[in-house]
């Protein structure tokens, strides 16, 4: 087997393996002696450190990993961060708030509640995993009934349904809020 050949299986080997492995381990998969093997590896770790590769090639006790160089790991990092996810829309908490309330409910019944078409915003909470079809309607054509899901429930910190506010509390501040913002508006002076 040839030198550049070993490399390669190693190369593979090692990443495909993640975790760190003996020098023995790759010399005995490869046929070849454990002697050769740390030549090889001696020579690769050289030529990644020389070309400032993104990975490199560490010891830990008799062993060798693939690491990321520590060079490049703040746009590692970057990349693999949990993606900050954007909050929902004011349309979406109603339909979300409607769904949660009225569950097994229509694309249909949420409409005639907001008064206007919802399908983008079914479909972003869908997407979203916090909604989903649960059934179909007895009613003509038989559409689809949503409800929430347990990412809904995750996401809204709820062990279940029935730790949902009551829904008169809901409403009651709501309406609070309103008025306390209508106060606001009227304080403010004109321009």
């Amino acid at each position: 087997m040839e030198r550049k050949e070993i490399e390669s299986a190693m190369e593979a080997m090692l990443f495909a393996a993640g975790d760190e492995v003996s020098a023995a381990d790759l010399a005995a998969v490869l046929k070849v002696s454990e002697l050769e093997v740390r030549s090889v590896l001696d020579d690769y770790a050289d030529r990644l450190r020389y070309e400032q590769r993104g990975i490199q090639l560490i010891r830990i006790e008799d062993k060798v990993q693939l690491c990321t160089n520590a060079e490049y790991a703040g746009w590692v990092q970057e990349l693999l961060a949990p993606q900050r996810t954007k909050p929902l829309t004011q349309s979406a908490l109603e339909t979300l708030s409607i769904i949660a309330y009225r569950q097994p409910i229509t694309r249909r019944d949420i409409e005639i509640i907001r008064g206007v078409k919802c399908d983008y915003v079914v479909q972003a909470l869908q997407a979203k995993g916090l909604i989903a079809v649960v059934g179909q309607s007895d009613a003509m054509g038989h559409p689809q009934l949503l409800g929430t899901t347990a990412e809904f429930l995750r996401c809204f910190h709820l062990e279940s349904l029935a730790d949902l506010p009551p829904l008169e509390q809901m409403l009651s501040e709501a309406a609070a809020e309103e008025a306390e913002q209508l106060e606001v508006e009227l304080e403010t002076p004109g321009e």
